[in-house]
């Protein structure tokens, strides 16, 4: 995942100029929803370890929200809305690996022998992982305000937020 985030971080902050920053976090969640379910019925390490260097590869996520926060809140609480961006991220690292070692240890199939029931043991802690990520993905898409517009205006959203307010001063 690191190798791949590593490798890619400065394309997706280009596309995330070129596009809009919204589009490139869209793309950063559906790198993780769809990877992170695989990755759960994962037979073999190699497809594992592609799977987590792919989720890695097309994630601009972070570097995009950092981005974006600037343009979204006043100017007096963009270190704030960074620091929120860092704790999550931080808050993120230390309770996923807690819910999947947690969850890891309630195997979906516990008990039967049958071939009904494939031996994937990790499947729960990813398919938690995988809908958490598909919930923040329609959260994005539905709740967060486009930047591709003012972009090609040649202004931030704060710029043009900022515009508009005094444009309306008598």
């Amino acid at each position: 995942l690191q190798l791949g985030a590593l490798l890619s971080a400065l394309f997706w902050g280009v596309m995330s100029d070129r596009f809009g920053k919204k589009r490139i976090i869209i793309i950063g969640l559906l790198s993780s929803t769809v990877p992170q379910a695989l990755f759960g019925v994962a037979t073999s390490m190699p497809t594992a370890l592609t799977l987590r260097f792919m989720m890695g590869l097309f994630n601009g996520l972070i570097g995009a929200a950092k981005a974006l926060a600037p343009e979204l809140v006043p100017p007096t609480e963009q270190a704030s809305a960074m620091s929120i961006i860092a704790a999550t991220w931080g808050f993120g690292n230390l309770l996923g690996p807690a819910i999947g070692g947690f969850t890891s240890m309630y195997h979906l199939c516990e008990g039967d022998t049958s071939t009904r029931c494939p031996d994937y043991p990790f499947i729960l802690p990813n398919a938690i992982c995988a809908s958490l990520s598909a919930l923040s993905l329609i959260a994005v898409a539905c709740l967060l305000p486009s930047d591709r517009h003012h972009r090609q205006a040649g202004q931030g959203l704060t710029a043009a937020r900022l515009s508009s307010s005094t444009s309306d001063a008598p």
